[in-house]
């Protein structure tokens, strides 16, 4: 597989996480590993083919299942606050949001099953494979069953890489909510941005007094401490010049309006889309002449 070990390794731990929070004790959680035929058809960045065939992992659960309505829309991204869109116990988060975001990025698929509630779930994805050289030593061994006498590569595998790249760039991200927080890190750490993530207004006021970010993202609707006041004490500490974006599930054009009068250079609606997020910021990399 080519791509990133430590995002495939998040994928399959968001997953069992997944499985065993909507699994009840005696319940079973199961893992599965196998190729299949490929039905995804693109190539990596290098020009190079994927291989017709494609390695699936399967995480199945005796769990609650998933209502067939809300099936289609399993893995978009939503607050807990949805809970008319949940498995129940608050919501799913975004965990699963994460999941499809990493795969996508590999060039995969993922996909859901579920018979209904009280019938447990099945979560799929499938990541496309290398095309081998057809001329290569280990190629010709295989295809002919010959014994074959493997060695660790001599150089790494090259890393997976975002097609937007924030290298250099610091970013805080202040949100009340975990899963909102770990989503915007996921999706900036992938742009090889240095994210630094605060829960509260007290975690973001200590943050700031070390590494002072480039950037920052606050959610203004936090609770109890409002995100616009928060960013005038933060300023008071860092320099009014860093910019900022206001990250709010209030789509209201008054809500808009407020952010830009209280110093936000731009305004993002939750849920946070990937695209929209790494755009927001290179926008105020360019503005800011910010070096990333």
């Amino acid at each position: 597989i080519y791509g990133d070990a430590g995002r495939l390794q998040q994928v399959a731990w968001n997953l069992l996480s997944n499985a065993i929070k909507f699994t009840a004790d005696g319940g079973q959680v199961k893992v599965a590993i196998r190729k299949v035929e490929s039905a995804i058809a693109c190539k990596l960045e290098s020009g190079e083919n994927l291989s017709p065939v494609a390695v699936e992992i399967e995480v199945s659960d005796t769990g609650e299942g998933i209502d067939p309505e809300f099936l289609p829309r399993v893995f978009d991204r939503f607050s807990q606050a949805d809970s008319t869109t949940t498995r129940s116990h608050n919501g799913l988060g975004l965990g699963l949001a994460i999941v499809r975001h990493l795969v996508e990025l590999h060039g995969g698929t993922v996909q859901a099953e579920s018979a209904g509630k009280g019938q447990g779930a099945r979560f799929f994805v499938r990541l496309p494979v290398k095309q081998p050289d057809g001329n290569s030593a280990l190629y010709v061994a295989r295809k002919k069953n010959l014994p074959i006498r493997e060695k660790r590569p001599i150089a790494p595998v090259p890393e997976f890489t975002a097609s937007t790249n924030f290298s250099g760039l610091r970013v805080l991200v202040v949100d009340g909510d975990w899963d909102s927080l770990e989503f915007a890190r996921v999706v900036l750490e992938g742009c090889r941005a240095e994210v630094e993530t605060a829960e509260s207004a007290r975690e973001a006021l200590e943050a700031i007094q070390g590494r002072v970010p480039h950037i920052l993202a606050i959610d203004i609707r936090m609770q109890p401490e409002d995100g616009c006041c928060l960013l005038q004490q933060m300023r008071a500490i860092a320099g009014s010049e860093i910019p900022a974006v206001a990250l709010t599930a209030n789509t209201r054009v008054e809500e808009r309006v407020r952010a830009l009068r209280e110093g936000f250079q731009l305004h993002l609606p939750k849920p946070i889309d990937p695209a929209e997020l790494t755009a927001v910021v290179a926008n105020l990399v360019a503005r800011h002449h910010l070096d990333s």
